[in-house]
């Protein structure tokens, strides 16, 4: 990617993300698709889904990188995240103002005992998902 400076928005962000869903079920439906419409007012953020995948996402991800050249920023994405707070972006370009890559992973709430992130319990040996 060519160099810039971080702490500004940048001159092209693309959202990459991969559903099983249909095109149409995706906007409508996934949490995602309705959360993006907002954003593509703005002429600095595209979006590539790949629509009823059935490819990992290594591989779409993948695919990208070997474009990375074509924007500033690449914003790996499932499709069942909710992106709700308004000041994402700026928080995205103050993190990459510092590292070269970002990840978030998490949760909405910690529980007594949970062993990780995504399981809220082990009983009989066995994670449960949260």
């Amino acid at each position: 990617m060519q160099q810039m400076d971080r702490s500004t928005r940048p001159k092209s962000l693309r959202v990459v993300s991969a559903t099983r869903l249909t095109e149409k079920a995706f906007w409508k439906s996934s949490a995602l698709g309705r959360s993006l419409k907002i954003w593509l007012t703005d002429p600095a953020i595209s979006v590539d889904i790949r629509y009823l995948n059935k490819e990992g996402l290594a591989a779409v991800y993948n695919s990208h990188l070997q474009r990375a050249n074509e924007v500033d920023v690449l914003l790996f994405v499932h499709d069942d995240i909710w992106l709700d707070d308004p000041q994402w972006l700026p928080k995205i370009m103050v993190a990459l103002d510092r590292f070269d890559i970002v990840g978030v992973a998490g949760n909405t709430r910690i529980s007594p005992n949970q062993p990780a992130w995504l399981f809220s319990k082990m009983k009989d040996g066995k994670f449960t998902w949260d």
